[in-house]
């Protein structure tokens, strides 16, 4: 039987400052732990019908939280260590001592038909995926991953490697 959302929201607000704990618990930040706590109550919503209501409510909604903090760590590690990995270059941009600031501008000064898919790639999102969101074909979506890779590679080696 279907939770319904007047009774999710009575238990959500029962169980508001425990997951409000737990969820600083796991980001150790006051902002990222709201954050944290938007996102899970976004995605518990969403999910209200895959609820069983013999299981713990709390416990169920601690399980998404983690789950949401585990995957945006894991996104958000990728995100920093993206410099071009596949390549040989990437050496050379290490040794470039190329800033994590000063890559956030390029990446965010990229063409806009080449930043979305790329920013889209960098978080993790399969070819498929980001080809879905952006209503576009998947070979194009590799074909901007290719061209931003590219010229984010001419950027750096214009402003570290001459």
């Amino acid at each position: 039987m279907r939770m319904e959302i007047y009774k999710f929201d009575i238990f959500w607000n029962k169980y508001f400052e425990d997951l409000k704990r737990y969820a600083f618990s796991l980001s150790k930040k006051k902002d990222l732990a709201d954050s944290l706590m938007n996102d899970t109550y976004v995605r518990a919503r969403s999910k209200l019908h895959l609820y069983k209501q013999d299981n713990n409510f709390i416990g169920w909604l601690c399980v998404i939280m983690r789950n949401i903090h585990q995957n945006s760590f894991k996104y958000e590690q990728r995100y920093t260590d993206y410099v071009v990995c596949n390549s040989q270059e990437s050496r050379h941009y290490s040794d470039a001592n190329i800033e994590y600031k000063e890559l956030l501008k390029l990446v965010n000064s990229l063409p806009s038909n080449l930043h979305a898919v790329f920013k889209l790639h960098v978080l993790g999102h399969k070819y498929e995926e980001i080809a879905e969101i952006l209503t576009i074909p998947t070979g194009t979506v590799k074909s901007r991953i290719h061209m931003a890779r590219e010229w984010l590679k001419k950027r750096i080696n214009s402003m570290y490697i001459n």
